[in-house]
């Protein structure tokens, strides 16, 4: 079943708020995103600096070949750890 409520946010086109909402937009446009709400999802939940970390990681990572799904990897255990508090 489709979520209805559901809106895709497109990079292209989104109007950052903040700086920080800014820094998530650069993000989204090196990993070739063509919508905002993983990046903006995960920034809300985890905070910028956390965020920013676990997409450093994805960069430092030569051997990584799908950097967005290895950082989607990296949020869900971070998110798994914070749940697990």
């Amino acid at each position: 079943m489709i979520n209805k409520s559901f809106k895709e946010i497109p990079v292209r086109g989104f109007e950052p708020g903040s700086p920080d909402e800014y820094r998530c937009y650069e993000i989204a446009q090196e990993l070739g995103e063509e919508n905002m709400n993983f990046i903006l999802s995960s920034y809300n939940k985890l905070g910028l600096a956390v965020f920013e970390r676990l997409y450093g990681l994805t960069k430092e990572s030569p051997s990584v070949r799908d950097r967005k799904r290895y950082l989607n990897s990296l949020v869900q255990r971070e998110l798994e750890k914070l749940n697990a508090r």
